[in-house]
């Protein structure tokens, strides 16, 4: 990739490019060809611009460097609508291709909207209701299990919308990482943190659900999906954590039987240069995800994809699932 041109302090020197979309100019600051003073002497302030050739080139960079890491099958770059809450903007990611992860029924809506393709929708949340999956699965929404109880709340869901339910399940894994997450000021451990955020599905609790979908009518388990966070811009600590997950989808697949995710979906909030809270530039964020043989599976999982926060990854394998052909 082409390196970012970032001064240091954009301020300090006098004119010149900050990045791909600010730079002053006769000390004005401007957004991409856009003088920030004339902005706001014609809509006030505060103001929030948004510069839509970025937005474009962050999608793009997202797809091309995580489809460089993940050969195995097609990529999808989810962000989620509470980090992209525009419908303009939201317009924009659609036609970049991305899917999107929603939480509740105003989500859900905003995405349908704005033309989300359904089967590029993730619906997620823990305040999840029949009714409310019944939306969901009637648009044709994947729908993200946030705990074992939401099992029998899609299956009532499933034969109530008369369709197939596409289901993923959250994962919980427990984190065996001593480093310092970067959430909390004081020193909580990453495997602290990770379980004081409830939800997701307790390893122990995974196989039972699994199984009980896998024998539900009406319901088509796809795949699994983790919330890592944004607790560490250190991209050995990334790596061990999606190590974690893969362990847990290996033992997923010896409890159920030999079941195969489809679909791999790692979500949380990847840190950018400006995110006052993380320093990680997000050029890098790719890096743990390359291709190698996974140790903890006994094939390579099938399918990667991000969850709410800023962004979300989806992965796809070229092969069918065993347990569905």
């Amino acid at each position: 990739m082409a390196a970012r041109r970032t001064a240091t302090t954009p301020f300090s020197h006098g004119d010149g490019p900050i990045d791909d979309c600010l730079s002053i100019r006769s000390g004005v600051l401007f957004i991409e060809g856009c003088d920030s003073t004339k902005l706001a002497a014609r809509f006030g302030t505060p103001l929030y611009v948004m510069s839509e050739d970025q937005v474009r080139r962050n999608v793009r960079t997202f797809q091309a460097e995580f489809q460089r890491g993940w050969p195995d099958g097609p990529v999808v770059v989810m962000p989620s609508i509470k980090a992209n809450y525009g419908l303009a903007l939201r317009r924009i990611l659609t036609e970049e291709g991305a899917g999107c992860d929603t939480f509740g029924p105003g989500e859900l809506h905003a995405a349908l909207s704005t033309g989300v393709p359904p089967d590029l929708i993730s619906f997620n949340g823990s305040s999840k209701t029949e009714a409310l999956l019944v939306r969901a699965v009637t648009a044709g929404a994947r729908i993200t299990l946030d705990s074992a109880r939401e099992v029998d709340l899609v299956i009532a869901a499933a034969e109530r919308a008369g369709r197939t339910a596409k289901v993923r399940l959250r994962v919980r894994p427990d984190f065996d990482i001593e480093a310092r997450s970067d959430f909390y000021s004081g020193p909580v451990s990453l495997r602290t943190a990770s379980q004081m955020y409830k939800p997701g599905i307790p390893t122990e609790e995974l196989a039972g659900a699994a199984r009980r979908l896998l024998d539900a009518k009406g319901v088509e388990l796809t795949g699994v999906m983790m919330h890592a966070g944004r607790h560490t811009t250190n991209l050995r600590v990334w790596g061990r954590m999606m190590q974690s997950f893969v362990e847990v989808i290996g033992r997923l697949r010896q409890e159920s039987g030999g079941w195969e995710p489809r679909e791999i979906d790692v979500g949380g909030g990847f840190a950018v240069p400006r995110d006052p809270l993380g320093r990680s530039d997000r050029r890098r964020v790719a890096a743990p995800t390359s291709s190698r043989r996974r140790p903890g599976c006994g094939r390579r999982p099938t399918r990667r994809r991000r969850s709410r926060g800023s962004s979300s990854i989806r992965c796809r394998s070229r092969r069918r699932d065993p347990a569905r052909s």
